[in-house]
């Protein structure tokens, strides 16, 4: 169990845990299997390349975020510490500085180590912890294909499991991501937009500082601000072997 401080679980709370408590019934947006375009002009190779390399192997990033449900909002101090293809350490603190999230994933595994608010697990293990694979964690599928979109955008198909769809949808020039959005059997899961590329110490490569995400599944929506980010991170403090030593 982590040692790390507590909260009282606030009243304020309680619509949001009861709204996260149910699985969507249904989703909205598109979801019509695209076509392959075959332009020997514009090979799948830089297109994949982008998606793998927009963040360090390892990486800490400093966020602030805003989360609309069940028409309120809610706003958190975030830190995110990825290892690519391995682990992440997802930390929330609320508005008044109390910790009200920290989320492990590793060994494909997530793991609950701090819920003072008493969110669904089912909700956050297949919601939030989902949601922070997509956005973060370097999308390393090979096979896929680009697609038409319109003027401004081509469209990279991946699929990374059995009946699941990933779309990326990239600006020309330059080469960066705009949008994507997952499906599961064909049935939307998230939409995502990214916004305000710019360069910030602690990568060579322009980020996106605003993110926005849509879950269809669990009707929430995420907006993130991008504070920081660092490629220097301390891997036995974010994923220690003793659990009871978790402090991030």
């Amino acid at each position: 169990m982590s040692n790390v401080r507590s909260v009282h679980r606030p009243a304020v709370l309680l619509p949001l845990v009861l709204f996260l408590a149910y699985l969507a019934s249904g989703c909205s947006g598109r979801n019509v299997v695209p076509s392959p375009v075959n332009r020997p002009d514009m090979p799948i190779e830089p297109f994949i390349a982008e998606l793998q390399r927009q963040y360090p192997d390892s990486f800490s990033l400093r966020q602030r975020i805003w989360l609309h449900v069940g028409g309120k909002q809610y706003d958190f101090l975030g830190q995110l510490v990825m290892v690519r293809d391995q682990s992440f350490r997802a930390v929330a603190f609320g508005e008044m500085g109390g910790l009200f999230l920290d989320i492990l994933y590793r060994n494909e595994e997530v793991l609950i180590l701090s819920n003072p608010a008493g969110l669904p697990e089912k909700a956050l293990r297949e919601g939030v912890a989902r949601d922070i694979l997509h956005l973060f964690n370097s999308h390393s599928t090979p096979q896929g294909f680009l697609f038409a979109v319109d003027d401004s955008l081509i469209g990279l198909s991946q699929y990374p499991a059995e009946k699941v769809r990933v779309e990326f949808l990239f600006s020309a020039s330059p080469l960066q991501l705009q949008q994507s959005q997952s499906f599961d059997k064909n049935k939307m899961i998230r939409q995502v937009t990214y916004h305000n590329y710019r360069l910030m110490e602690g990568w060579q490569k322009a980020l996106p500082t605003k993110i926005m995400v849509r879950n269809h599944n669990w009707h929430y929506r995420l907006e993130i601000d991008l504070l920081q980010i660092t490629s220097s991170i301390d891997y036995q403090r974010a994923f220690p072997a003793d659990l009871s030593r978790s402090k991030l």
